[in-house]
């Protein structure tokens, strides 16, 4: 299949009745939802189906639901497809989603890492100061120009997520904001004024960042079972990159999310999944160019859809590779002069174009492993060299 990274969305892409059809139908996400309310004392199950839109909403309840969601809607996932994705991202609050799902975090940590969070951020405003603001119809770079040239020590603002071509978010003093606003105005750009509760991303949340790195210390970090893109970077972490550090920086730097689709895309991924209670991710992508296959699974219509998009793919994937061992078998060197060869040789090309033409409508279990041992068969019909054969086998 084509390279394929699953993206998890953060916060504000909550709403009351979020994970309800997931849970119905998969065991697997209902033991998440138990296990997340255990590690943190409080009933996710009735927050996410039954609550009150303001209360979800809180950023100290919205980040433990929406992780429990998203990783729940990853089990479901597994049970219905067996495959490894190349590449996992998250969207602020949605990386700590992609460390659970990639084996970095264990669900536990992470639940009450985010519950801890969400407390640090809601709480690091008091004097209520902060404000931030999405910005359309304005360059990345000249609002930053903008945004450094507006900044005190003060009253600081800084650009806190480049989210694609059409949106920015900036963050930071409302003094500032409302600034910056002025001169994207100027300028013919738009933007809409965010319901947050603190001026995330920005260096009035250094506070909470220094609290929450304490928090950090607890947690044990593994390697990720696929490549794991950090918010800060924009990029995969590496083998000897900090998670901490960079969680830590993420309370205070840009979400350099346009980016980080970008260098997936560099890396040759074709096919973009969003788990998660909306279609937040999915929508961004629409102005992002060479993302056209970007899939969203909320609910188990979903996962159907996405199911058999995998179905053809795989067919397709799996189509080319048998028609390469029909080539070579047809194309490969014959050195058998026996008047028996031909009457050898036909029933086994025979099976192998059998294979071939059953392929793109009732794919047949393990066809490409008969596949090969069918061309290597052939090979050693045709007195094919062992090194010629290895090469072969090799370059297929």
């Amino acid at each position: 299949m084509d390279k394929v990274a699953l993206l998890f969305p953060g916060q504000g892409s909550q709403y009351v009745g979020m994970g309800r059809e997931i849970w119905n139908r998969y065991k697997g996400s209902q033991r998440i939802f138990e296990e997340a309310s255990d590690a943190i004392q409080m009933d996710i199950k009735k927050l996410c189906f039954e609550g009150e839109g303001k209360v979800l909403a809180q950023t100290m309840n919205a980040q433990p639901t929406i992780l429990t969601v998203c990783v729940s809607i990853y089990h479901a996932l597994k049970e219905e497809l067996d495959f490894k994705p190349s590449f996992m991202a998250g969207h602020s609050l949605g990386e700590y989603t992609a460390m659970v799902c990639s084996g970095v975090l264990s669900f536990s940590d992470a639940i009450q890492l985010v519950r801890k969070r969400g407390i640090l951020m809601q709480e690091a405003d008091p004097a209520r100061v902060g404000r931030m603001a999405a910005i359309s119809g304005i360059s990345a770079e000249l609002l930053s120009g903008i945004c450094r040239e507006t900044a005190n020590e003060d009253y600081p603002v800084t650009i806190a997520c480049v989210n694609s071509n059409k949106q920015i978010v900036i963050s930071g003093h409302y003094i500032a904001i409302e600034s910056v606003l002025k001169s994207v105005e100027k300028e013919r750009g738009t933007y809409t004024l965010l319901n947050v509760s603190a001026p995330f991303h920005s260096p009035l949340m250094t506070t909470a960042s220094d609290l929450f790195y304490t928090e950090l210390q607890k947690c044990t970090f593994n390697t990720p079972e696929c490549s794991l893109i950090s918010n800060v970077s924009g990029q995969a972490y590496l083998e000897n990159d900090s998670y901490k550090e960079k969680l830590k920086k993420q309370f205070v730097l840009p979400v350099r999310w346009l980016e980080s689709i970008n260098y997936m895309i560099t890396q040759g991924v074709t096919t973009f999944i969003e788990l998660g209670p909306r279609k937040v991710l999915t929508d961004f992508m629409k102005s992002i160019p060479n993302t056209s296959r970007s899939l969203s699974i909320s609910d188990p219509t979903d996962l159907i859809r996405v199911k058999q998009l995998y179905s053809e793919l795989h067919r397709g994937r799996e189509l080319a590779k048998l028609k390469n061992y029909l080539t070579a078998a047809l194309i490969s060197r014959n050195r058998n002069m026996e008047s028996t060869y031909l009457t050898k040789l036909n029933p086994l090309l025979s099976e192998l174009k059998g294979l071939v033409e059953s392929t793109p409508t009732t794919p047949l279990f393990n066809s490409e492993e008969n596949a090969k041992k069918l061309l290597q068969e052939i090979l050693k019909l045709k007195y094919t060299t062992n090194q010629e054969t290895k090469g072969i086998m090799e370059h297929l």
